[in-house]
């Protein structure tokens, strides 16, 4: 008897998976547009990707070109930067990502600018912090829980109990210790590879575009 139960459930289980992979796709093209390198920066990449997913290229922050080629950066909690093209430079390298599928780089472009921008707040966060240091911090050292802190997004995250059923959303980060991915739809980027949610990705938040700032803390 408990041989037919058991098998029934790994049956419907399996069918369930089937059903709901067939309406999964990523509709913003960010899982296969640009992937992660061999750095430990899954928690990093993940944010960012959902941040763009939310707010599309050229919105996650404010920007403004100086004549040095240095940018004056607004995030959206307020927060001012200065960002210089050798910072930038830096960033490139040590972000360690790259083109996967997507014929339009722009994206990946704007991904190397939030990285850079992430160090520039570490930096405001843990003060005397230089910034090489500030990027090895994204490489495996942040907490992924409250890493959209990094990117000034406070009034723009919604948190979730742990598995609740994301499967129908976008901008969303997911996470099983250090194992880091971005969601959209039910469809996930785990190091470069596109794959159905899991539900062993139990801690889970989502970018979004409007927040109410005093349900912040709270999770649905």
């Amino acid at each position: 008897m408990k041989f037919k139960w058991l098998a029934f459930n790994l049956f419907f289980f399996s069918f369930c998976s089937v059903q709901v992979g067939i309406a999964q796709t990523d509709f913003t093209g960010l899982v296969n547009n640009f992937r992660q390198g061999e750095r430990d920066n899954a928690a990093a990449i993940s944010l960012i990707k959902a941040s763009i997913a939310a707010f599309e290229v050229g919105h996650v922050f404010e920007e403004q070109m100086q004549a040095d080629g240095s940018w004056d950066v607004t995030l959206k909690n307020g927060v001012k930067h200065r960002l210089t093209s050798l910072e930038l430079q830096e960033a490139i390298v040590s972000a360690d990502l790259y083109m996967k599928d997507g014929k339009d780089s722009s994206a990946l472009k704007y991904a190397w600018k939030c990285y850079a921008l992430m160090a520039r707040q570490r930096q405001v966060e843990a003060p005397g912090t230089d910034y090489t240091t500030a990027l090895k911090y994204l490489d495996g050292e942040v907490e992924v829980d409250e890493i959209y802190e990094l990117l000034g997004l406070e009034k723009n995250v919604k948190k979730f109990r742990n598995g609740v059923y994301v499967e129908n959303l976008c901008a969303i980060v997911a996470w099983r210790g250090k194992d880091v991915v971005f969601s959209c739809n039910g469809v996930m980027d785990r190091k470069g590879k596109q794959i159905n949610m899991s539900v062993f990705y139990r801690g889970r938040f989502q970018i979004v575009d409007e927040w109410d700032a005093d349900m912040h803390p709270a999770k649905i």
